[in-house]
Formats: structure tokens, sequence, C-alpha cells
């Protein structure tokens, strides 16, 4: 039950652990006390040689020992709260930085749904460790040898008979948890499937909705729901049959020592008062075994739930590169392929990019242009060949320096819950109120923003309180904010009105005057006003120039060309 690796993690959480357990034990020093104190005045009684003083001795003994008590329990649920709130702050900071080191491939390693249930349910579970298991095992040990100790000053044999049901006890423990880990494996990976599924049906929601699939996510939730159900059953009976064994052997032990000492005092062994000492200790003898092994079902899942954390504390963290983002930003690519298991995304990439030219790269879904700017932007790791910014190999430049120098966009652009401002000021944390307001008028966003509350006009969670054109041109004024030397848009006029198209168009051209910027779009139209169109099929780059010099190449080009035009005649005969 002892996690030392746990232990060494939140070493700040051991001190709480020794002071709960020494509470405890000064808690058992007052039952003896007390125990004691009562055990000699009964015989006292039946001896009829009580008198008024050791009454009073008694009364006040008993209310002394009961006062410390209080406090000591007090104390105790004290420390075992510090623990609890000591350890789940390590834990969740130490998570956080474990994905912050990670980067931006934080997902490789495990899924969103996985990393919430282990930074919440998990670390709950775990602060048991600390609050409850530890100060209570060591207790456990420590409460027995003090007992065994005071009613071997009675009966020696007494003590020893009592001593020996410990190890059988402890045995019976250990047994338990081997039988009771693959219980609790099935109970989090049953946990952690529910938690996934849901956290997914909450992201599609809408998706659910229009395609009327709501009642199918509803069942398979309930399916889970039902599986999770069964799996907890079958937990509980585990845990019912533990306590169960536990309470047979502790109130055995129980029964036996007091049988022992009533024996004894029929044979005039020992006194009444050691007798009634002997009883009443007895009872206390076991209750800490007891206790502990109640807890032995929330020791597995802290157990389980700790294999989890681990796994993701051990995940090896990419390379630490020592080098900085160049000053000369022009971008070489040779012979680049990129992999997907034995799938080829990427094949044979030969490139530059240069500032003050506009480059867009097109093709049809599935034509590698999102793994290309995957791999451009630090993303994509493990790419074959070489990608150098200046002289310098990209693989080779520090990660915090590559995101402050690369700016990507997508049409999936997340913005926070908060306001305006605050997810302005994440591409610039230091720009003035002037500075925001001339990313927003860039964009065209500023009278909308004034009408609706200045910079501190609310967003709400998803910017679900914003149109679609309205939420990806806010995501690109943060960009421009950012004020990096190169610029990835990818498909980031997906799904936006004409309006807010052109405007985000517009202020992309003029972006790439004095900026590396690259323009990935499916919709050629997007592509025209470019100096360069970068053609791509199955992962390669198939033609180069531009719209005018593509066209007449009677190409790739062209036929994408014709039949995205003819779609959009058609939508507009349609709509007419």
């Amino acid at each position: 039950m002892i996690n030392r690796r746990l232990m060494q993690l939140v070493p700040e959480g051991n001190k709480f652990v020794a002071l709960n357990v020494l509470t405890k034990w000064i808690s058992l020093l007052m039952v003896i006390i007390m125990i004691s104190a009562v055990s000699m005045l009964i015989a006292s009684l039946v001896e009829g040689t009580v008198t008024d003083e050791m009454i009073i001795t008694t009364i006040v003994t008993a209310i002394v020992t009961i006062v410390v008590r209080a406090f000591c329990i007090y104390a105790s649920y004290g420390f075992g709260n510090a623990a609890s709130i000591t350890v789940k702050k390590k834990l969740r900071e130490t998570i956080f930085a474990k994905l912050l080191r990670l980067g931006i491939g934080y997902r490789d390693t495990a899924s969103t749904s996985e990393i919430i249930l282990m930074s919440v349910e998990g670390i709950d579970t775990l602060d048991a460790h600390y609050s409850k298991i530890l100060p209570q095992l060591f207790y456990a040990i420590l409460a027995p040898v003090t007992l065994a100790i005071i009613i071997g000053r009675y009966n020696v044999e007494c003590a020893i008979l009592l001593f020996i049901f410990v190890p059988i006890i402890t045995t019976v423990l250990v047994l338990l948890r081997m039988w009771y880990k693959g219980k609790i494996s099935e109970y989090w990976g049953r946990y952690t499937e529910l938690g996934h599924l849901f956290l997914e049906g909450l992201q599609g929601m809408t998706t659910l909705k229009i395609y009327q699939s709501d009642g199918y996510m509803n069942d398979e939730i309930n399916r889970k729901s039902e599986e999770f159900r069964e799996t907890c059953k079958r937990s509980l009976k585990v845990q019912l049959g533990s306590i169960t064994v536990m309470d047979l052997l502790a109130y055995g032990g129980m029964a036996v020592g007091i049988l022992m000492a009533v024996t004894n005092l029929q044979e005039g062994a020992i006194s009444l008062e050691g007798c009634l000492v002997i009883v009443f200790l007895s009872v206390e003898f076991f209750l800490p075994m007891r206790r502990l092994g109640s807890l032995l079902e929330m020791a597995m899942r802290g157990t389980s739930a700790s294999e989890k954390i681990y796994k993701l504390l051990d995940t090896p963290e990419p390379e630490k590169k020592g080098k900085m983002f160049p000053l000369n930003v022009e971008i070489t690519m040779r012979d680049v392929n990129y992999s997907y298991g034995e799938k080829k995304a990427l094949k044979n990439i030969n490139l530059e990019f240069n500032i003050n030219s506009l480059t867009a790269i097109v093709g049809e879904s599935g034509c590698g242009k999102s793994t290309f700017a995957s791999v451009l932007s630090g993303r994509g790791r493990g790419y074959e060949g070489s990608i150098t910014v200046g002289d310098t190999e990209l693989s080779e430049i520090n990660e915090g320096s590559l995101m402050r120098n690369i700016t990507y966009v997508d049409h999936r652009s997340y913005l926070f819950k908060g306001t305006v401002r605050d997810n302005l000021l994440m591409g610039s944390p230091d720009s003035t109120d002037d500075e925001l307001w001339k990313a927003l008028e860039e964009l065209k966003m500023d009278t909308f923003v004034r009408e609706n509350g200045g910079l501190d006009a609310p967003v709400a969670e998803g910017a679900v309180n914003l149109s679609g054109g309205q939420r990806q041109r806010l995501a690109v004024a943060r960009a421009l904010l950012h004020n990096s030397a190169v610029y990835i848009f990818d498909e980031c006029t997906s799904n936006v009105d004409r309006e807010s198209e052109n405007i985000i168009l517009d202020r992309i051209e003029e972006l790439s005057y004095h900026r590396i910027v690259i323009l990935i779009s499916h919709r050629l139209a997007n592509a025209v006003r470019c100096q360069r169109i970068l053609v791509m099929d199955d992962g390669a780059i198939v033609e180069e120039g531009t719209h005018d010099e593509l066209l007449s190449k009677h190409g790739v080009y062209e036929n994408v060309w014709k039949v995205q035009k003819e779609l959009e005649s058609y939508g507009k005969e349609v709509s007419e």
C-alpha cells in the first residue's frame, strides 16, 4: 500500500502524514489511560476498596482524555486535509508541466478525456493515499505494538496471542490486494471509455443533432454506462467480501483476547483490573487493521490511477533543442517526406519560401496540404529530409522559439471564454488598447466590438455568441498581434461568409509584403491573387506557378478550377 513514487513526487505531504500518525497515536494513548483508570475504578468497586479520591481522579482523567482525544481527532482531520490539498495541487501542477514539456504533440500520448479524468477523478482518488491510507497504514503498525506492550504488563501470553493475529491479517490484506487488482484495472478502463464517449458526445452535439444521430449516441452512452455499472457491482462485491473477511479476523481476534483474559482471571493468573484492561484493549487492538482493510478498495483505485499518471509522466519528452529561431527566416525544404505509419503523406518536397511572396498551397482533400502545414509549423515531428530556416534545421530549433516565430491559424482556431481583450492579449500580452483596436480595425471588427461592450465584450465558451466570420476574424486579429516572422493560414476562410473571407484574404495579402505567408486552401479562388501557387496531389507538388500560368498548363489545377467554377455557377443558379 506504500506508494513510494508518489511519496517521492510529493515529499511536501510526508510531514502531514507523520503528524497525522502522531495525533492518532496520542489519541490511542488517551484511550489506554482512560481504560486503565476506569478498569481500576471498577475493580476497586468490586473489591470494595474504592475511595472518593479515586472516583474524582477517574472522572478528571476521563474528562482530560476525552478533551485531548477530541483535539487529536480534529487535528488528524486537519492534517489529512492539508495533505490532500498539497497532493492535489502538486500533482496537477506536475501533470500540466509535463503536458507543456510534451508540447503541441501531447495528444499522441493520451486522449483529452483521459487527461481530464486523470487530473480530476484520478488525483481525487490519489490524494486519499496521503490523507487516509498512509496514516492508517503506519498507525495500524504502531497501534498493535503499543497495545501489546501495555497488555504484556498484565499478561504476556495474551499479548503474544493477540499480536499473532497481526501478521495473519496483514497476509490476508496482501492476498486481497492481489485478488482485487484486476477488478480495479477493469474499473478504470470502463470509466475512461465512458468519459471519452461522454466528452465526444458533448463536443459533437451539434453534428449529432444535424444528422439526427443523438439517439445512437445516447444508446452508446447507456451501453457503456451499463458496462461501467456492472464493473462497479463486481468491484463492490469484492470490497464487501474483503470487509467481511477482515471483520471475521478482527472480531475473532477480539473474542480470543477476551476469552483468554477471562480464562486467566478464573485461574487467578491476572487481577480483575488486568482482565478488564485486556478486554477493553482487545477491542482497540484490531480496529486499526479493520479500518485499513476497509480502505483497501480506495487504495487499489489509487494504485490504478497512479499507474496511468506515471505512464504519462514517463512518456519520453521531445529532445530539448537549444537553437533559437534565426534572423534569416528563409525556409528551404529538401527531399522532405512524412508518413503516417506505412502511408506516405508527403513525398520528396523541394521548396523555398521567401519574404514578400504570398504562396498558396492548393489541392483536393486528402492530398497532404494540412500535413504540409503541420510539418512546417513544427507539430509534425519525425519528418525525413531537411527543412532549414536560414542555416538552422527546423527540428533543432527550441519549441518555444519556434512557436514565437511561426504562427499557425486554421478554421478551428480556439477562442477562450472571457472577453475580446483576453483573447487578443494571448497573441501579444504587452499590447496596449490602441494596438488591440488597430488589429480589430484591420479585420473590420472594431464597429461590432464597440457596439457590444468594447474590448471587455464577453466571449462565450467556444465563442458561440459570435458568428463564424466574426470568430475567424477575431482569431486572425489575434494572430496578427503575435507579430511572428512566418504565418501559415490553413483553410482559415472555411465556413465563413463571403464578406469575412474577402476581409481576411486582403489582410493576409498585406501581411505577405514583410512576412513569409503560406495560404493553404481547397478553394482555388482564394489563391488567384497569390504570386505563387503550389498544387498538391497524393502528397507531392505536381504543379507550380501563377494562376494564369497553371491554367495554361491544362493540368490538375485547370481541372479542379473548372469543376469548382461549375459548382459555384450552379449554386448561383439554384439560389436565383
